[in-house]
């Protein structure tokens, strides 16, 4: 796919937003379409960054520095919205991967913050849908999100354990397929089991 033009495409369709608009009332709608767009550049960004057509590590780190600016624009606007507060915890992890010494904890940290704020939401989320009966595709996609939610959140705390030594630009480990697999077979059994746990998370059906 190509990012890059998608990424343009957005950049575009924000400056053809309205100026200095009322983001409540009438100016509601904008305030909606503002966030989507800023969203998908966000999203734009981190997939240049990860494996698209940026190769050089200050381009990369240039891209989540931006990445981090537009989710957080974003959320200015709507401050519950979990797509923005995962992708915007993805920049932060993703530069930390990219710096080293103090910086690096600083954004591993507010990763993390953003991640579970985000897993309060979803919970709150899934509570709500328990009552609400949604269709089977609405509730599957939470679940979905939380489980990535809380892989990237476990990914993060086990590197921060071992980050000592790191150097910046050195990898980071992958949680093991074992507890992958494991974690994705709890998600699984929790659109049957009306109450499951998926590493600590209460998964309410």
């Amino acid at each position: 796919k190509n990012f890059a033009a998608a990424l343009a495409c957005y950049k575009r369709g924000l400056e053809e937003l309205p100026r200095d608009y009322d983001r409540s009332g009438s100016g509601e709608e904008v305030a909606g379409v503002e966030v989507a767009l800023r969203s998908n550049v966000a999203l734009s960004l981190l997939k240049l960054a990860n494996g698209g057509s940026v190769e050089s590590a200050d381009k990369k780190m240039h891209c989540c520095i931006e990445c981090e600016q537009e989710c957080t624009r974003a959320l200015a606007i709507d401050p519950s919205n979990t797509k923005v507060l995962f992708r915007r915890a993805q920049a932060y992890e993703l530069h930390a991967r990219l710096t080293g010494g103090r910086k690096k904890q600083e954004l591993m940290s507010m990763a993390q913050s953003d991640l579970k704020r985000c897993q309060e939401l979803l919970q709150e989320q899934l509570d709500r849908q328990k009552w609400s009966n949604p269709p089977e595709k609405e509730r599957k996609a939470t679940i979905s999100q939380m489980y990535e939610t809380t892989n990237l959140l476990k990914k993060i705390s086990q590197n921060s354990k071992v980050s000592g030594g790191s150097k910046p630009g050195d990898s980071e480990k992958s949680v093991p397929p074992s507890e992958r697999q494991s974690t994705q077979q709890k998600v699984q059994k929790s659109i049957v089991d009306p109450c499951t746990t998926v590493n600590g998370i209460v998964m309410n059906g």
